[in-house]
C-alpha cells in the first residue's frame, strides 16, 4: 500500500477530546491527564513523548517533551507546546490557564506505579481517579476515518491470505512461514508492532502453528499461543518442520497507520484431519450465530452464551476456545489501535454493542492431538449489523509443494 493516511484532522481531534470530556466531567473529574503513547495518539495524530491535559469543557493541550518539532509537524491537534521536562508540567499547566484542579483522571491500567508516585509529588494537592474506563469506552467507538483505516488493514489481510500459499517451501518450518508473512507484510506498509494494553502482554504480527504446535499454552490472552522460540518470549511459531496431514493456522493481525485487522485461516499440505474438518465447521457455524446476533444493542454476555451453547451442540465444547481446563472465557474482542480494546464479547459480559465498534471475532477449538483449529474475521458494526473487514475466503486452504 503505498496511499498513506495524512493524520486526523483538527476537526476530528477535537471530537474526541470533546467526547472524553463529557464523559469525564460526568464522572466529576476536572479533566484527563494522558500520558501513554497510544491514547497520546489517539486524541492527538502523533506518538511523541510527552503529557495532554484534556479539561472538564473540552479544551485540551499537549505537552511535548520529545519531540516537540516533530509532534508539531505529524499532528493537527490545535495546541502543542514545548515541554523540557515532566517536573515542569504543574507550571506548565497554570501557564495554560488550567488552575484550581482538584480531582484529574490518569489511566491507571497502563500507568507504572512510579509514574504514578511521581505525579503525586508533583501535585501534592491534587486527587488522582481512574479514568481508563472512560479513555477505553471513547476509542471503543470507531469514526469513518478510523473505519477507512480498518478496512485497508483488511485489505492488507486479505492480500497476504490470497499470497499465503506461495510463501510456502518444501521442507519450511513455522518460523520461516511466519517470517514470510512478517515481510509481507512489512512491504505493505505494516508497522511491525502490535499494541496491547494488558499487563505482560505482546504479540509480534501473530502465530504460523502446525499440528500439534497449536495445542501449546502460554501466557497470551488467547485460546492460542504456540511454542514460540525460546521460554523468553513463550508463543508463535517455532522451529517444528510443518508437515503433510496436519491442521495448520495462520493467525496474523495486520496494521494500516496504526489501525489494525485480526484473522485467521485454516490451511493443509496434502489433507486435513477429519476432526479439524468437523471442528472447523463448527467455528464456521458458531462465526456466523455471532455474526447474527451482534447489532447494536446487543449484550455481549447474551452474544458469548449463545456462542457457547453452539459449541457444546456440537460435541467439541470442552475444546471451545482453548485445551479443556485452559478454556479463555471469550469469542470475540474489540480492536483499533490495540489488540485487546472493547468490546469483548465474553462470559459475563454487561456491555451493549454500538455502532462504531470493532471485533474480532474468533471461534476456534484447541485439540491435543491434532492442535488448533478455527477461523478469525474483523467486523465493524454498523447501522444494519456486522460489517466485514477481512474478506479473504473461507474454506481451508490448501499449499500445493
Amino acid at each position: 500500500m503505498t496511499d498513506r493516511f495524512s493524520g486526523f484532522t483538527t476537526g476530528e481531534l477535537s471530537r474526541r477530546s470533546k467526547v472524553a470530556a463529557d464523559a469525564a466531567s460526568e464522572a466529576g473529574l476536572d479533566g484527563l491527564l494522558i500520558l501513554q503513547d497510544c491514547d497520546i495518539y489517539y486524541f492527538t495524530s502523533t506518538a511523541q513523548s510527552g503529557a495532554l491535559f484534556i479539561s472538564g469543557n473540552g479544551e485540551g493541550v499537549f505537552f511535548a517533551i520529545r519531540d516537540f518539532e516533530r509532534a508539531r509537524a505529524e499532528s493537527r491537534f490545535p495546541n502543542i507546546v514545548p515541554l523540557k521536562s515532566l517536573k515542569l508540567l504543574p507550571d506548565a499547566l497554570m501557564e495554560s490557564g488550567f488552575n484550581d484542579l482538584k480531582t484529574v483522571g490518569l489511566e491507571f491500567d497502563v500507568l507504572p506505579v512510579k509514574n504514578y508516585l511521581y505525579l503525586k509529588k508533583l501535585f501534592p494537592k491534587m486527587e488522582f481517579a481512574d479514568a481508563s474506563p472512560i479513555i477505553r469506552k471513547v476509542r471503543s467507538v470507531k469514526s469513518p476515518e478510523e473505519r477507512k483505516l480498518m478496512v485497508k488493514a483488511g485489505q492488507m489481510h486479505t492480500e497476504m491470505f490470497k499470497a499465503l500459499p506461495s510463501l510456502f517451501t518444501p521442507g519450511a518450518r513455522e518460523i520461516d512461514v511466519s517470517a514470510e508473512i512478517e515481510a509481507f507484510f512489512r512491504k505493505s506498509g505494516h508497522q511491525g508492532v502490535i499494541r496491547m494494553r494488558g499487563f505482560n502482554q505482546k504479540l509480534f504480527y501473530g502465530l504460523a502453528l502446525s499440528g500439534r504446535s497449536g495445542a501449546v499454552p502460554s501466557t497470551l490472552d488467547g485460546p492460542v499461543s504456540g511454542p514460540g522460540l525460546t521460554p523468553s518470549f513463550p508463543q508463535g511459531a517455532s522451529a517444528k518442520v510443518i508437515g503433510a496431514n496436519e491442521a495448520i493456522l495462520v493467525d496474523m493481525v495486520s496494521a494500516f497507520e496504526g489501525y489494525i485487522a485480526d484473522g485467521a485461516r485454516m490451511l493443509y499440505i496434502e489433507s486435513l484431519p477429519e476432526k479439524a474438518v468437523e471442528a472447523y465447521d463448527r467455528s464456521l457455524e458458531i462465526e456466523k450465530r455471532v455474526v447474527s446476533l451482534a447489532r447494536s444493542g446487543a449484550i455481549t454476555g447474551e452474544i458469548y452464551e449463545e456462542a457457547n451453547r453452539v459449541a457444546d451442540e456440537s460435541g467439541f465444547g470442552e475444546n471451545f476456545m482453548g485445551l479443556p481446563g485452559k478454556n479463555v472465557p471469550f469469542v470475540a474482542h474489540g480492536i483499533g489501535l490495540e489488540l485487546d480494546e472493547l468490546p469483548v464479547i465474553a462470559r459475563g459480559g454487561k456491555d451493549a454493542l454500538e455502532v462504531g465498534n470493532v471485533i474480532a471475532l474468533e471461534p476456534k477449538f484447541v485439540f491435543e492431538d491434532i492442535g488448533a483449529v478455527g477461523i478469525e474475521n474483523s467486523y465493524f458494526i454498523g447501522p444494519d449489523g456486522p460489517e466485514p473487514l477481512t474478506k479473504a475466503p473461507t474454506s481451508p486452504i490448501k499449499v500445493e509443494l
